[in-house]
């Protein structure tokens, strides 16, 4: 069984949030990583977090469709 909840923000809103939290936690965590000496942090890195959160907020919506 699913937990439900209401939520006054729309899709619209709820994709541009996850998406903007996965950026900020994506960046972060390569900033970190650049500032080891066997860690590199990079864009493309970045680019797959940012893709990844936006495609599971779609994914998890069409789900529990």
């Amino acid at each position: 069984m699913f937990l439900r909840f209401q939520t006054k923000w729309r899709f619209f809103q709820i994709i541009l949030f996850v998406t903007l939290l996965a950026f900020v936690y994506g960046g972060a965590i390569e900033v970190y990583q650049s500032q080891y000496a066997h860690r590199t942090g990079e864009l493309n890195d970045l680019i797959a977090d940012v893709a990844g959160g936006f495609m599971g907020a779609i994914g998890l919506r069409l789900f529990l469709k």
